[in-house]
């Protein structure tokens, strides 16, 4: 029947029951002329919520639903859980509005399953057909007899044991509601290494020294080995339930240079301190106070400042001013240089998390128990540190001034058996520069950002109040041939 502006059909044959009836309309904007404009799609249905595929792809939305498609001809399915299907041919054409109104018919004999599993993801097969992955929705139309009964579920994920059982079906108005718990699968594992003896990590836990045997369950696990003196390495196990998996380690020696590194870490023992202006030190700057109450934990320090001959093995060059001489302290290097680049070399090759000491830690160790303006006491002599001598502190005598760095351990250490705490190299510590407070503190770190890293313990250039144990200097990013580091273990 066509009236001014759209078309009425009636359409009987999607659906065996006469009763059952779909309408849709379409308004037609310009009848005469092909429209290459997009065409509107309205679907409703009674009741509402009904899943939508056109051309057999799943929309988003739910009915009631309004969008555009392109002319022709387009399969429109509509279902609904303890409903009957609907599914149809429509055109669509361009400038014209669609709409299907559908009185979706309800199936008494209907039974809705979920089906869910830890972990999820598991393919499930009801009765020999493949229902999808858990979490699983589905419905099945038990009007056939022969769809009833006990059935057979099969639940199947990879690295699991299946879980194979059966499940009665049968027409219901509430949802058969079904969880599983899949285990995974077991496999045996052999790791040795040459050296025996090496300590094993797997995904980061110690499990002990090979040679080591196990079991696992199935999968890829990171392995580090590690013993002392040799370079630390790793590999991915790839443990499966077929046979023993086997990873064998050949290690490399460390070299020379770095397991000596390693020998000279010397253990701190944590306490507590008055960190700043030393009592009665005259010579103290603005940023010594206010002195504050600090407590340090435990740590391991390098009795040496780091060398060129260190620098050069962990990095394969040496950029200090200052050559032909392996054992001085490195320098012309940069905190970035030592952060980005020599640490993280260093702990790969060690299987170790070296940093640099804190500003509190440095000073805790630098102290080495003492509370006076140098380690050595209250005068600082050239025959204790590598200064310029030219320029003692008050009441003090006149030295010689070396112009360069010297060889580490060149005088006595403090009494925590660290060597050249004072001068030599202006020593990085870890934290950005900022003024002291007067809080309490337990291991502070300092603060989160700046513009400048702290810098202790003096230099060969400086004189000797540079080289007291609480004066504190700053340095940006610039190298330069005063500072160099050591490094430090927690």
């Amino acid at each position: 029947v066509y009236a001014s502006n759209f078309v009425e059909q009636k359409i009987e044959t999607f659906n065996p029951n006469p009763k059952d009836v779909l309408y849709f309309k379409v308004e037609e904007k310009r009848p005469d002329v092909v429209n290459t404009e997009p065409g509107i799609l309205k679907i409703s249905t009674e009741p509402s919520g009904a899943d939508i595929f056109i051309n057999g792809t799943k929309i988003a939305e739910k009915t009631p639903f309004t969008g555009e498609f392109n002319n022709g001809s387009a399969r429109v399915k509509l279902q609904k859980i303890k409903h009957e299907t609907m599914d149809t041919l429509i055109v669509i054409n361009g400038g014209q509005t669609t709409v299907l109104d559908v009185l979706m018919r309800s199936n008494e004999t209907a039974l809705l399953i979920k089906i869910n599993s830890t972990p999820s993801g598991a393919e499930v097969a009801l009765d020999g057909v493949s229902r999808g992955n858990t979490p699983a929705i589905f419905e099945l139309d038990l009007t056939d007899a022969s769809k009833r009964g006990s059935k057979p579920l099969r639940l199947t994920l990879a690295d699991h044991d299946p879980i194979s059982t059966t499940v009665d079906l049968r027409p219901s108005s509430s949802t058969l509601d079904l969880t599983y718990t899949l285990t995974k699968q077991i496999g045996a594992y052999r790791i040795t290494s040459k050296p025996r003896g090496a300590q094993v990590f797997i995904s980061g836990q110690y499990k002990g020294k090979t040679p080591l045997q196990g079991s696992l369950e199935v999968g890829n696990y990171k392995v580090d080995v590690k013993l002392e003196g040799y370079t630390t390495t790793d590999g991915i196990m790839q443990v499966g339930t077929e046979s023993t998996t086997g990873l064998s380690f050949d290690m490399k020696k460390l070299p020379e240079i770095i397991r000596k590194l390693l020998s000279d870490m010397v253990l701190i023992d944590g306490g507590s301190y008055l960190m700043g202006c030393s009592p009665g030190d005259g010579e103290c700057e603005d940023d010594e106070k206010p002195v504050h109450s600090v407590t340090v934990s435990s740590f391991k320090l390098l009795k040496y400042e780091v060398t060129q001959a260190q620098w050069r093995v962990v990095t394969g060059r040496d950029p200090s001013h200052f050559q032909d001489c392996d054992n001085c302290p490195v320098v012309q290097i940069t905190w970035k240089d030592v952060e980005s680049d020599f640490l993280p070399k260093l702990n790969d090759m060690t299987g170790r998390t070296f940093s640099l000491p804190t500003e509190a830690e440095w000073e805790y160790a630098a102290r080495g128990g003492t509370t006076s303006r140098f380690y050595t006491g209250n005068c600082l002599s050239t025959n204790q540190a590598n200064y310029d001598g030219n320029f003692p502190v008050s009441g003090c005598s006149k030295g010689e001034h070396r112009w360069k760095t010297i060889p580490v351990g060149s005088f006595l250490p403090n009494s925590f058996g660290l060597y050249d705490m004072l001068g030599n190299v202006g020593e990085m510590c870890s934290d950005w520069y900022e003024e002291y407070s007067e809080s309490t503190a337990l291991d502070p770190r300092g603060p989160y950002t700046g513009t400048h890293r702290v810098i202790r313990g003096g230099t060969f250039f400086w004189n000797a109040s540079g080289c007291r144990v609480s004066n504190r200097s700053r340095i940006d990013g610039t190298p330069a041939d005063i500072i160099g580091f050591r490094l430090v273990l927690r």
